[in-house]
């Protein structure tokens, strides 16, 4: 948690791991891509869990989380005492927070998060068999870069991190083509 209170960005990773998917699907390896946008908005909502509310999503202190969740989290309690959640059971937490940039963001966006997580599922690096064309990219694939960036702009109106800069991809697909 030092790093995190420190002067640094630690969303800087989350900004990191988008262009990357962006790198991969610019490069036609669209399940790569969407793996890498379903990691970064997981650990968007681990990020800000433990920056702004000291949880760890790998073993949350119940006394952390808001009174509403703490039965139903405290039954998920394993075998080594430690409660471990998931990317939505992350951001249910943050949505319980009072006035949380991201939790309210996930409130309004849950719907299209959820569908975007059904798309992702069914890929062959998730849970599915079907690899990802450029097409389901396009139209699936590419809403959940859209939606992570959309609650890190959320985070930036908030004044809760500076407002991330939007690079320019290198290489580009033209630069890619005929290359192995």
């Amino acid at each position: 948690r030092a790093v995190l209170t420190e002067e640094h960005d630690p969303y800087v990773a989350v900004d990191d791991l988008l262009l990357n998917a962006e790198r991969r699907a610019a490069q036609g390896r669209y399940d790569d891509a969407t793996a890498r946008v379903y990691r970064a908005i997981e650990l968007l909502a681990q990020i800000r869990l433990l920056a702004a509310h000291g949880i760890v999503t790998k073993n949350v202190d119940l006394a952390r989380v808001p009174e509403g969740l703490r039965a139903e989290l405290a039954a998920r309690r394993d075998s080594e005492d430690e409660i471990k959640v998931g990317l939505l059971s992350a951001w249910r937490i943050l949505a319980a927070y009072d006035r949380d940039p991201l939790g309210e963001w996930y409130q309004e966006r849950e719907g299209r998060l959820r569908n975007w997580l059904n798309s992702r599922n069914s890929s062959i690096l998730a849970h599915g068999l079907r690899p990802l064309d450029e097409a389901a990219w396009q139209s699936e694939g590419a809403t959940g870069l859209d939606l992570c960036r959309e609650a890190l702009d959320r985070l930036a109106q908030a004044k809760q991190r500076k407002k991330h800069l939007r690079h320019r991809q290198f290489p580009r697909r033209e630069l890619l083509t005929g290359l192995t």
